[in-house]
């Protein structure tokens, strides 16, 4: 059989599906809602199983392909001061073993899916804002209460090549 695996806002599920019958074969809850969920990404590692990896306000996962059973989970850093709007959650980026996660938190942190530990970052780096782009550049910010950068950027979709992460 053909399998769809899709990240359902509404229900908070990966939802893995038979597209020859269009019958849902199995789900897990990712603890997101409508405006926190991503679309999940496969790693290809050279050795062992592959996994989805999904990434929603409350973290990044792993999951089985077999059962979107959850296999790690780890927390990304929340806090986005002073902006505007639902908080941004972008989709995790792969290549081989490893998962790019940009985070609303403006820190960028890689995760390698293959080792004991997967929900611990193996790097993690700070986005800064543009000259004139933080929130304490804006006077109406500042004066409806802003006090603080917060830690970054909120960051946006990361793209991984071989040798290169690129994150807005």
């Amino acid at each position: 059989s053909t399998t769809a695996f899709l990240h359902s806002g509404s229900s908070q599920s990966l939802i893995r599906m038979d597209l020859s019958t269009c019958k849902q074969l199995s789900s897990v809850d990712t603890a997101g809602d409508l405006f926190t969920q991503s679309s999940p990404a496969f790693t290809n590692p050279e050795a062992g199983e592959p996994q989805l990896v999904t990434t929603t306000v409350s973290g990044t996962r792993g999951h089985s392909p077999k059962d979107v059973s959850t296999s790690w989970h780890a927390k990304l850093g929340t806090g986005a001061t002073c902006q505007d709007g639902p908080p941004p959650v972008s989709s995790p980026a792969t290549f081989d073993s490893k998962a790019y996660v940009a985070s609303i938190d403006g820190v960028v942190r890689a995760y390698d899916t293959t080792s004991d530990t997967p929900a611990t970052p193996l790097w993690e780096t700070k986005l800064g804002y543009l000259p004139g782009e933080s929130p304490m550049d804006d006077p109406f910010r500042v004066q409806a209460g802003c006090k603080g950068e917060g830690a970054g950027s909120p960051a946006g979709h990361a793209l991984a090549t071989e040798t290169v992460i690129y994150a807005g």
